[in-house]
């Protein structure tokens, strides 16, 4: 994926807590526990991180790697 005309204007408005509640909701779609989220992304308290823990819980499931 390249960075193809338009993409700084996708990138604008974009901030420093999009980008970690985004890295947030990907380590726990991952299966990552909240304890280790929180030492990964510098939160202070584990509840910082309740809300992107709700919002894969309320995702789409999506298919395993290689599953048909």
């Amino acid at each position: 994926m390249g960075a193809g005309p338009g993409c700084v204007e996708r990138l604008k408005g974009l901030t420093f807590h999009d980008l970690r509640h985004e890295v947030t909701s990907r380590l726990f779609k991952k299966g990552l526990n909240p304890m280790e989220v929180v030492a990964i992304t510098g939160h202070k308290w584990v509840t910082s991180t309740k809300y992107s823990e709700r919002c894969v819980a309320t995702s789409a499931p999506r298919k395993p790697r290689g599953a048909r």
